[in-house]
């Protein structure tokens, strides 16, 4: 939340239903800036250079709350009831939207509707129409939506007197569990991960950046896991949210070699999803990976040559890759992929009983 010193930052996601419809969003951004208040819309961007998907996604995940205008054409267009090709910023903040609703089991505080007429009040999306909305036609109801966002009660509390005590010992509700992550289940099984492929140049002093390749026996479905990937945390993933590791060793009941653990970095996502939900110490959260055991000849030296050149070059190329029938060769699949710093080489030895990577150490057929 916002101090004098750091304003609450909003982001107003709404479609552009008429000259007037957008010239009252202005105005109410305009005046929330007036106010104190960090307010972004499109139109005081003129073209972001990220492009305005990312530029949505960047201002959904980054603001303190989101303000979503409910209208008959943004319901549409949410909806998809709209022509293709038209009105596609509301399709995409839509989009992204519902994605961050989900990751927050429907119990965020940080989307609020609000409407400029009482009849637009059925047009609010149906995952916010739970939530308090606020109808800006005057001075009180902008009060309202503007005491909510900078936190600013109308009835203060009264003082918390001592506590009175029972003879009954307390008792903890249940929490909640979350599940979230990096791994859309059935796009996975669909791509069938099967290999697990490096690129690298020899001579390190060149520049080259190495890359890591996930090898796919369905290239559609690989494509598609590398384009959501790119939506949801861009072409460098600069919080490190996507967590790879590569865990060397003998385990029980596989081949000699190693294996390769996707999935996502728990506190990184923990401390997203707490931004807006209302996580605490009783909720549970669940996130699922996948793993690829490799089993190369002893004389490999792909792994190696891999984590001295990431060593070298602080930095690596995550890619998707296309497995052949026979799983005799790979082929790139044509994607820029997405830049990474971070990467966890480990030996078995290293893994303790609550460690991320513990799931690598357990059988093959064992449940999640």
């Amino acid at each position: 939340m916002g101090t004098p010193n750091t304003p609450e930052r909003v982001f107003i996601s709404y479609s552009h239903d008429t000259p007037i419809h957008k010239s009252r969003v202005l105005d109410f951004a305009k005046r929330l800036r007036e106010d104190g208040v960090d307010a972004r819309i499109d139109q005081y961007e003129e073209s972001p250079e990220q492009g305005w998907p990312l530029w949505m996604e960047q201002q959904i995940r980054d603001s303190d709350f989101v303000l979503v205008v409910g209208s008959k054409l943004y319901h549409d267009r949410l909806l998809g009831n709209e022509v293709d090709g038209v009105g596609l910023g509301s399709k995409w903040e839509g989009g992204i939207l519902r994605q961050h609703l989900y990751e927050a089991d429907m119990k965020t505080t940080g989307f609020i509707p609000i409407i400029f007429s009482a009849e637009d009040a059925e047009f609010i999306p149906t995952p916010l129409r739970a939530f308090t909305r606020y109808l800006i036609n005057g001075e009180a109801g902008y009060e309202k939506v503007f005491r909510r966002i900078t936190n600013q009660p109308k009835s203060q509390k009264p003082r918390l007197g001592a506590r009175r005590e029972l003879p009954t010992p307390d008792t903890r509700s249940g929490g909640t569990m979350y599940i979230g992550g990096a791994i859309n289940i059935d796009l996975w099984n669909a791509a069938n991960w099967h290999g697990t492929f490096f690129i690298t140049d020899e001579n390190l002093e060149d520049g080259h950046i190495p890359f890591l390749g996930i090898g796919f026996k369905n290239p559609d479905a690989g494509l598609k896991i590398f384009e959501d990937w790119v939506e949801r945390y861009g072409e460098n993933d600069s919080d490190e949210e996507l967590r790879i590791s590569i865990i060397e060793g003998d385990i029980s009941g596989e081949e000699s070699g190693y294996s390769v653990h996707i999935g996502s970095d728990i506190e990184t996502t923990y401390k997203k999803l707490s931004r807006k939900s209302k996580m605490d110490e009783n909720n549970l959260m669940m996130s699922i990976s996948r793993i690829n055991r490799m089993n190369p000849p002893a004389s490999s030296l792909n792994l190696k040559r891999f984590k001295d050149a990431v060593r070298y070059s602080k930095i690596y190329q995550l890619v998707p890759g296309q497995i052949s029938e026979d799983q005799r060769t790979v082929t790139p699949i044509k994607h820029p992929g997405i830049r990474k710093s971070k990467i966890y080489f480990r030996h078995v030895d290293e893994i303790g009983k609550h460690d991320p990577d513990m799931i690598v150490l357990k059988p093959r057929d064992c449940s999640p």
